[in-house]
């Protein structure tokens, strides 16, 4: 199931979608962009673009190189765009600054890996539903905070990314998502999201349905992978 819908925040705010994502052979990843970042949903699809040209791009041993590869790419664009330095920080600050979330299928696992915010969407052997938050509140980090010189906490650019592992003798299905599944997660919805997330069908058209049919309570934008 792959779904990814503008928040009606967004919306009415005339924000466009800044999620973006791609699956592929057990390999799913996803980036949300920061609200306030002027053109999150290019940095988002751009990064995407790249990463998903890169020829290893789906291994779990090269994630977090290809991760850097693919920022230094797009880095290097910039810098000979914007020769000024602050111009240069700007661009970086006003595209660059969202979430990133990767989830691997291995033969007897699951990975994922994690920075900023988003959810780890998980079916156990007993069909249980569970949906795991990692929040940070309103400063999230950010991997584009590495190449921010401006920055004062020093902790932004320490930051690095978290791994999640669940092993298949536990686990069905593992899947991940933006922060803006809450709804889904706390159960708001007028009919439940979790037959979807069950079924070993894709039932993505029926599941996308019972989003719009609630997008009142969907602030931000949502996407799902699982």
């Amino acid at each position: 199931m792959l779904i990814s819908k503008q928040g009606f925040g967004h919306y009415n705010a005339g924000i466009n979608n800044q999620d973006f994502c791609f699956e592929e052979n057990g390999f799913k990843i996803l980036a949300d962009g920061c609200s306030e970042g002027k053109f999150s949903e290019i940095g988002t699809r751009l990064f995407m673009q790249i990463f998903a040209s890169l020829p290893d791009h789906a291994k779990l041993e090269k994630f977090e190189e290809n991760v850097e590869t693919t920022f230094q790419k797009i880095l290097d664009f910039f810098s000979s765009v914007w020769t000024d330095p602050d111009r240069y920080q700007e661009a970086i600050t006003n595209n660059l600054l969202f979430t990133i979330v990767a989830c691997f299928e291995l033969e007897d696992r699951f990975v994922v890996k994690m920075l900023g915010d988003g959810y780890i969407v998980t079916v156990n052997r007993h069909r249980n539903v569970s949906f795991l938050k990692y929040f940070f509140g309103k400063c999230p980090p950010y991997f584009a905070y590495h190449y921010c010189e401006h920055l004062q906490d020093e902790r932004f650019k320490n930051y690095t990314f978290k791994t999640f592992e669940f092993l298949k003798t536990d686990f069905l299905k593992v899947g991940i998502a933006t922060d803006g599944i809450e709804p889904i997660a706390k159960g708001l919805l007028k009919n439940s999201f979790d037959v979807f997330l069950q079924s070993e069908q894709d039932v993505v058209f029926s599941a996308e349905g019972i989003i719009l049919a609630n997008m009142n309570l969907f602030f931000d934008d949502v996407t799902i992978l699982i």
